[in-house]
């Protein structure tokens, strides 16, 4: 599984800056045809984003069956707002206002997509689900490990930004 996990995160990297560039590239006079507002900071901002990240975790988890098309989903969805902010804030202000969460985001969403297609290949492996209900319950601590850092990364965002 090493081994694949590596391959995982290459594959989200490429698949991110492929779509941000794509995105940028061809539909950068859509992301400017928006008024640029810089979003809301607080307490009720990370709730917001909270109810929302911790909606995508548990889709992806318990949708384990289909989470490859959650991983592209989300991840595209991740890379298209990414490039929308680019080009309605500009590069620098992107990055200075991502890159607090995104330290602990990025990796939660890494650590929960793995734990999910592992799941997968056991469920496909096995065709049962006791073995994925094993897989849960040995690697429980990740699981909560990856909700904490949906938790801890939704409150950075909605206070820092």
């Amino acid at each position: 599984m090493k081994k694949l996990s590596i391959q995982i995160v290459i594959a989200f990297v490429l698949w991110i800056s492929l779509t941000v560039v794509m995105y940028y590239l061809f539909f950068k006079n859509a992301a400017n045809q928006t008024i640029p507002i810089y979003p809301n900071q607080g307490i009720n901002h990370s709730l917001d984003i909270l109810l929302h990240n911790i909606a995508i975790f548990f889709i992806t988890v318990i949708g384990f069956v289909v989470s490859p098309i959650i991983v592209v989903l989300n991840n595209t969805s991740l890379a298209v707002s990414i490039a929308a902010n680019a080009g309605n804030f500009g590069w620098e202000n992107t990055f200075k206002l991502l890159l607090p969460h995104a330290l602990v985001e990025i990796p939660t969403i890494l650590l929960y997509q793995q734990l999910s297609l592992n799941m997968l290949f056991l469920f496909t492996k096995h065709k049962d689900f006791q073995s994925v209900f094993k897989y849960f319950y040995a690697n429980k601590f990740l699981f909560l490990a990856a909700l904490v850092g949906v938790l801890v990364g939704a409150f950075i965002e909605g206070i820092i930004g």
